[in-house]
Formats: C-alpha cells, structure tokens, sequence
C-alpha cells in the first residue's frame, strides 16, 4: 500500500444515501449479530434504532 492508499484508507468511506436506500425509506444494517433500522424521516432526515 503506499502512501497515497493509506491516506484514503484512514478516511471513512462515504455512501450515497440515494444509492443506500435505492428508492426505499428504510434499510436493515446487521452489524455483529444485531440488526438495525435506518430510515429516512418525513423530514428527510435519517434515524437509525436498534
């Protein structure tokens, strides 16, 4: 890895909301065995509940 991919890889990865959710209000995230609703608000906002 030189120098420039590690700089890239110390940076959060950055996910299109519009390409995340594809047209729907709501995705599951399952992170170590547990899942998680994220969904898009009325609002447009995003909540995310275990």
């Amino acid at each position: 890895m030189n120098a420039i991919e590690h700089a890239c890889a110390d940076e959060p990865r950055e996910i299109d909301s519009a390409g995340l959710f594809a047209g729907r209000n709501e995705v599951i995230i399952v992170h170590k065995g547990g899942r998680y609703r994220l969904r898009i608000t009325r609002q447009d906002k995003l909540i995310l509940n275990k």
